[in-house]
């Protein structure tokens, strides 16, 4: 049936994604004419080598702007088909605020889509999501079973599954709609949970688990996913399929499964998060019958494609895209060159050479600090304690000691519970009223000192020395606080934790805890070396005034 596609000019939106980029390059193999939208700010690392490809067409256009998207449509010509693959991330901080991305970012793009379409389209394929099923009452879920979606991102998948089949029954177009299972392999974005724990091998740290691993998924590798795709576009069956593999896995199964093939000891740590587990499988008979579907890659195999990949990214990431063909354009040549100088490769080498710089200098105040905590308290001079970092990761962060050893910390637990859960504020009021107060008999007499001017902080430099933290970025939160996390609440663990950060030098005493996350979540979006400068030259002036916890 691909050979019905020989010829036949396909539309792709979210063309240089990892399933659009994949769809692309099997339609090119399959002679047809690819027209592929992209974004501003796309990256085209995944279709770099099909660029010189002259039935490769690409539409710098963004879906959201209806008057561009009016004026690229008369440079398409006529179009046979589409595939519709390209939606974006929301990134509210809650429902609200996530539904609003969710119709300004995918539904009304899709709507000024489909208005531009014209009369010659003969098919349109959706890539949907099982997402719109939310939480199964059985196993598997046919497309018989009523959708139920319990995120702003399966509603809106079903929005626009309704939106698109009304216009095609208006219009005489066929219109497909994929509701793609759990969708992995090579290239996959490394937010994902399979790159997250190939990064953890890869760094010998644990695997990080959210829940206790039981939950189960159905994973479908890429190819498959494209084949049906492709299958979808060529018979243009009038029909909501799911696209799977049919079979489930938990998430403990999969980490153990790739630290198997990996040949690493590497351990799992489970991280609680008081979320509802959700356990999926989809029946795939329909799409068997009328695509012909059969899944051709098993989990096993899957895996090992992708940790192939990763592991020669790994070998050649600074390398990787030193292309010297003259038909590449200009600006992917010298990428490499670019990664070597890029934000995050000048952050990390410049936090470590500070660090190590200022460890050397103020080697004589460490240890007469030290010895003076010895001697005081009688107590170890350094405090060690389990934070967790980028990505999940956990690491021991250390501080001077300035409390004796052995406390009660039921009330701070307390406290963290009320400041996490109900967004309490941060140690006093904006009345300046007690929230939470360490009790002074447990603070030590050079610990009084050290905790006014922020000299406890000083041991940090070695997180900073050894990788695991920042001079700025968000505080490294205690482990117990980050089980209590909403969903959007994690992605201030986007980026490596900071001795000091945007919230600190914000009214560090008074900020309630979701305030807090979001100007951490600002920082990430507009962290840069001008705004981590002005972080610390405030940081400094806080320092300065003694205006430590």
């Amino acid at each position: 049936m691909e050979c019905e596609l020989r010829g036949k000019r396909i539309l792709i939106t979210g063309a240089a994604g990892f399933i659009g980029s994949r769809l692309v390059k099997q339609l090119l193999d399959l002679d047809a004419e690819v027209f592929a939208i992209l974004e501003k700010g796309s990256i085209l690392t995944r279709i770099e080598p099909i660029l010189a490809n002259p039935r490769l067409h690409l539409i710098h256009c963004s879906l959201t702007d209806k008057n561009t998207l009016s004026v690229q449509r008369q440079k398409w010509g006529e179009i046979d088909l589409v595939a519709h693959l390209g939606l974006k991330p929301a990134n509210g901080h809650n429902y609200y605020e996530q539904s609003m991305d969710e119709i300004t970012m995918n539904l009304l793009p899709t709507m000024n889509l489909i208005g531009t379409l014209g009369e010659s389209i003969r098919g349109i394929c959706f890539a949907s999501s099982t997402s719109i099923y939310g939480c199964p009452t059985h196993l598997p879920v046919s497309e018989k079973d009523l959708p139920a979606p319990i995120s702003s991102y399966g509603a809106t998948k079903l929005a626009i599954e309704n939106y698109l089949s009304t216009y095609g029954r208006m219009n005489n177009v066929p219109v497909t709609i994929l509701r793609y299972s759990t969708v992995y392999g090579p290239g996959e974005f490394g937010h994902r949970a399979i790159p997250n724990f190939l990064h953890s091998i890869a760094n010998r740290q644990p695997i990080h688990i959210y829940g206790d691993g039981s939950e189960i998924r159905d994973y479908v590798y890429i190819d498959d996913v494209v084949r049906a795709t492709i299958l979808a576009l060529a018979k243009r069956p009038e029909l909501v399929l799911n696209i799977g593999s049919g079979q489930g896995y938990t998430v403990r199964q999969v980490a153990q499964k790739i630290i198997s093939l990996c040949s690493t000891d590497v351990e799992c740590r489970f991280v609680p998060n008081g979320r509802q587990s959700i356990d999926f499988t989809c029946d795939i008979s329909a799409a068997r019958e009328i695509l012909s579907y059969n899944p051709q890659t098993n989990l096993e195999e899957g895996l090992k494609q992708e940790i192939e990949y990763y592991n020669e990214q790994t070998r050649t990431s600074l390398l990787k895209g030193k292309n010297q063909d003259t038909d590449v354009p200009k600006e992917y040549r010298w990428r490499w060159l670019r990664r070597l100088f890029s934000y995050s490769t000048c952050k990390d080498v410049t936090d470590r050479l500070l660090a190590l710089l200022i460890i050397v200098v103020l080697s004589p105040l460490l240890v007469l600090i030290a010895l003076g905590i010895m001697f005081g308290s009688r107590e170890s001079p350094v405090f060690s304690q389990e934070r967790v970092g980028k990505n999940g990761s956990r690491f021991v962060a250390y501080k001077f000691r300035t409390m004796y050893a052995n406390g009660d910390d039921s009330k701070y637990r307390e406290y963290i519970k009320k400041y996490v859960l109900e967004n309490a504020p941060y140690r006093v009021d904006n009345n300046g009223n007690g929230v939470y107060k360490v009790d002074d008999s447990q603070i030590t007499g050079i610990g009084a000192i050290l905790r006014k001017t922020n000299l406890d902080e000083l041991p940090q430099l070695v997180n900073v020395l050894r990788g695991e933290m920042s001079f700025i970025g968000p505080r490294p939160d205690i482990p117990y606080a980050v089980a209590m996390y909403k969903d959007w609440h994690r992605k201030r663990l986007d980026t490596k934790p900071g001795i000091t950060g945007l919230w600190q030098v914000c009214g560090r005493k008074s900020l309630p805890f979701e305030e807090m996350v979001r100007l951490d979540i600002d920082y990430i979006k507009r962290q840069s070396l001008v705004l981590d400068t002005k972080i610390l030259i405030k940081t400094i002036g806080t320092i300065l005034k003694c205006d430590g916890s």
